[in-house]
């Protein structure tokens, strides 16, 4: 999570100034989606660090819902 957390942080601060095309953006997202392909293979394994975090915020959700309900 913290790999992937850093990862974004350094794309945007590599974006900040210098925005890229559509068709550069594209071609680069297919290129690393071949890349994990190639890597990891299809489909990709579960993030079990982001599955739980993506849990984790369902149940705040549901828990807020809930509450708003009373």
């Amino acid at each position: 999570m913290r790999a992937r957390r850093a990862g974004e942080e350094r794309e945007l601060a590599e974006l900040i100034g210098r925005p890229g095309s559509p068709g550069r953006s594209l071609r680069g997202a297919l290129s690393l989606i071949a890349l994990a392909r190639a890597r990891h293979g299809w489909p990709l394994p579960v993030d079990r660090e982001a599955a739980e975090e993506d849990a984790r915020a369902y149940a705040r959700w549901a828990r807020l819902r809930q509450l708003a309900r009373r």
